[in-house]
């Protein structure tokens, strides 16, 4: 009767887990979904360590815009967001080159994020969080909140060697760095 029962436990323990892991799959497949992402900031001369957070990101499939907004929102109430100019996927020898290498792929491009009056410059806002934290949604007008500004500034947006995508965006903008690990994310179809 034991044996039957652990027989029993440890088969139903097993059809659990291989359906949380489908449901895994399932989710990770979509190009939107929550997960822990690491950011780290670099300002007068300095690295940050990595912090990672349950963030909401939405992205282009070719990883040439990525926009992150709080988990409560809308995408396209976005907090702050990145997007690389003339952006071409790299091919598969491409790929294999800069990885063998350790070279980066370099770019140009745009970031863009919110300033209020106490969070008035990028700076200001990396003395106190690991990412650009202000959030358009929070701020009440009504309640004699300075209305969030928007900032859209150019960049210098490296990503890492990668061998199946992209994983680690470094973004160079107005004298500071903000780095990126997406983990386990993935904004291609399967």
């Amino acid at each position: 009767m034991k044996r039957t029962i652990l027989i029993s436990t440890l088969l139903l323990t097993t059809l659990l887990s291989h359906a949380q892991y489908r449901m895994y799959e399932q989710v990770s497949s979509r190009n939107y979904w929550m997960n822990f992402v690491g950011f780290s900031v670099y300002y007068n001369g300095y690295w940050g360590d990595w912090e990672y957070y349950d963030a909401r990101l939405y992205g282009k499939k070719d990883y040439s815009s990525i926009s992150f907004h709080h988990p409560l929102d809308h995408p396209s109430k976005w907090t702050h967001k990145f997007t690389i100019d003339n952006y071409s996927t790299p091919s598969k020898k491409e790929i294999r080159e800069h990885w063998k290498k350790k070279i980066d792929y370099v770019y140009q491009g745009t970031f863009e994020y919110y300033i209020t009056d106490y969070y008035s410059s990028i700076k200001k806002i990396f003395e106190s969080w690991s990412y650009p934290c202000v959030f358009p949604s929070e701020h009440n007008t009504e309640k004699g909140e300075m209305p969030c500004v928007k900032r859209t500034v150019p960049a210098k947006i490296k990503i890492l060697p990668y061998k199946d995508h992209p994983k680690v965006f470094i973004i160079w903008f107005e004298d500071v760095g903000f780095a990126i690990d997406l983990c386990k994310y993935s904004f291609e179809q399967k």
